[in-house]
């Protein structure tokens, strides 16, 4: 099967600018890998090219599962991606500090992982999440999607393990076992297959310049087992095993003045911004500035925060340079580098939240005025006409607009401006005054549970009483009070009716057992008025 690509996806564009030529090592020899072994080649080849490693006690370790982040790392390598400069994704589980922040970073800024809260890099990763990594990574396509007995086509990994199969990067038949883990060794079959396959199309890429790889697709091997686990689980990263260098004395010292140099450049970047801010703030507070003044005092923040920008990105690429190392004095200094990198993107965050857009500033404080005087006033007629709708709709939208006025107020006590401190002014009490009123609301309606429990306390005395009225008058046989005792039930049953309705629809924890209570009574009214006919 001749495989087709398109080169216009953002990963196929990385990979064509970051392209490098490779020379074939002699075989390794893992313990617990030999040369019968179906995984064999795959590993060798992976190995060699430097795509996946071994471990230090010279295992390979090929029926370990492997974890998202570890395959991150190893998906990285493959693509040949440049990880000099990379997006944090934001995710709450990996720290900037990670060893494979950056493999994930960039995949996650390249689409191959999706964005979330967490990244979940201890987790195994699966089989029906591997075949979306690599389907995505290495922009696989299938003329023909192959099906199995554990994939449901409105799955949503029907599409990436379809064109798996349909490529025979995975040789199973029946059955795939999406949720089951992926061993290293299959993992390393899987890329090697597809690596075959990208040399052998006719796309230029990446991989037509590893010399020593061979272009020819693997024989068959026999079909994956996933259901096999590790000796021992291990919850912490064992991917990557660390090729320490050695440096001498003055190559150490070396380093460490680069490393200072570096964090002597941030640190004074840093004290310029917080000299420019300071002083554009005083610029805000004077009320002789001009729109002159703002523009200097602007044109000096964003300067120095450019100034502090360029100081990082130099420091990361001193980071990134630093070989792997024991020397703990180097170790110590390349943390301190990275505690200060992380403050400084910090602060230039910061930063970029001072410069004021003062008349939209000002807009926003008058706009959110007039909308906070409306529905004060709304809300005034509301509780002097004691409507309970309509109190509980002005104080959903009124409690709505006073966080968003809360909110625009902030922007201005950050960097209170002269100029518009008339408006400020004006704004607060209008602000005050909604604050004031929301908690009126509050009191209105909690006032209302009070009034609705007497009222329905009275409701059911009414119908208990006149369901008696009536039972005596059937009892005496007195026609004439049967039907003025029918009728007057009958209309203590609709009101009851009108009653519930009104403290249903305001929604009271407080009120749901005198609401269970009145229902009883209204049942008990209605077999009454019945048994009476």
């Amino acid at each position: 099967m001749r495989f087709k690509k398109s080169i216009t996806t953002s990963i196929a564009a990385v990979l064509l600018a970051s392209g490098a030529t490779f020379t074939q090592a002699e075989d390794i020899a893992f313990t617990d890998v030999k040369e019968s072994d179906w995984f064999y080649p795959s590993v060798q080849k992976l190995v060699q090219f430097n795509i996946i490693n071994g471990y230090e006690d010279n295992s390979f370790k090929p029926k370990e599962n492997i974890n998202r982040a570890q395959a991150a790392a190893i998906i990285a390598r493959a693509l040949q991606l440049d990880l000099t400069s990379v997006t944090n994704p934001g995710f709450t589980d990996v720290s900037e500090n990670y060893i494979h922040y950056r493999a994930i970073a960039k995949l996650t800024e390249l689409g191959v992982f999706t964005k979330g809260e967490k990244f979940n890099p201890n987790e195994n990763l699966t089989r029906a999440q591997m075949a979306k990594i690599l389907v995505v990574a290495f922009n696989l396509n299938a003329a023909q999607l192959k099906s199995f007995e554990d994939v449901p086509a409105d799955d949503w990994s029907y599409t990436y393990i379809g064109t798996l199969g349909g490529l025979n990067i995975t040789t199973n038949d029946g059955q795939f076992n999406p949720k089951d883990p992926v061993g290293r060794a299959h993992l390393a079959a899987f890329i090697e297959r597809i690596i075959n396959l990208k040399r052998s199309d006719n796309t230029a890429d990446i991989w037509d310049t590893w010399k020593g790889w061979g272009g020819e697709v693997n024989p068959e091997t026999p079909a994956e087992n996933p259901n096999t686990t590790p000796d021992k689980t291990d919850d912490k990263d064992k991917e990557d095993v660390v090729n320490y260098v050695e440096l001498d004395d003055d190559e150490i010292e070396a380093l460490i003045d680069k490393l200072d140099d570096a964090m002597d450049a941030i640190d004074e970047d840093m004290d310029a911004l917080d000299k420019v801010i300071e002083d554009y703030k005083e610029i805000l507070g004077d009320r002789k500035s001009d729109e002159d003044d703002y523009s200097r005092g602007e044109d000096k923040v964003e300067d120095a925060q450019d100034d502090l920008e360029d100081s990082i990105s130099k420091a990361q690429s001193e980071l990134n340079k630093i070989p792997n190392v024991k020397d703990n004095k180097v170790l110590d200094s390349k943390s301190k580098l990275e505690k200060l990198v992380k403050q400084a993107k910090e602060k230039v965050e910061d930063a970029k939240n001072v410069i004021v857009d003062i008349e939209d500033l000002k807009d926003d404080l008058i706009d959110y005025k007039e909308d906070l005087d409306k529905l004060v006033k709304e809300a005034d007629a509301a509780i002097d006409k004691e409507d309970k709708d309509d109190m509980e709709d002005v104080y959903d939208e009124l409690d709505e607009l006073i966080k968003e006025a809360k909110e625009v107020f902030s922007k201005y006590e950050a960097n209170p401006i002269k100029v518009i401190e008339d408006e400020a002014d004006d704004f607060e009490r209008s602000l005050d005054k909604a604050k004031d009123i929301l908690e009126e609301l509050s009191e209105e309606l909690g006032n209302l549970e009070g009034d609705y429990k007497e009222d329905i306390e009275e409701m059911i005395d009414d119908l208990e009483e006149s369901s008696r009225l009536l039972d005596e008058a059937v009892d005496d046989k007195d026609k004439e009070d049967i039907a003025y005792f029918q009728k007057r039930l009958q209309k203590l049953i609709d009101e009851a009716e009108d009653l519930y309705d009104d403290v249903d629809d305001l929604k009271s924890e407080k009120l749901e057992d005198d609401l269970e209570d009145l229902e009883k009574a209204i049942e008990d009214a209605e077999e009454v008025l019945d048994d009476s006919k």
